[in-house]
């Protein structure tokens, strides 16, 4: 189980923010198939704007 936690600390780099933020990303993406790569990108972005505002570990 410590391998499986350190490559999702690895991947997610200790945020809490990431992780959620692809999560809904494709979750949106399925669930509106009409505006698909629009709302993908979208959250991607805000993603990463929340994420510059996250506290470091």
């Amino acid at each position: 189980m410590r391998v499986v936690n350190e490559i999702y600390d690895f991947i997610t780099g200790g945020s809490v923010v990431t992780p959620v933020g692809v999560a809904c990303a494709i979750a949106a993406a399925f669930l509106m198939p009409a505006f698909r790569a629009e709302t993908f990108v979208g959250i991607v972005a805000l993603t990463f704007v929340a994420s510059t505002f996250e506290a470091p570990n």
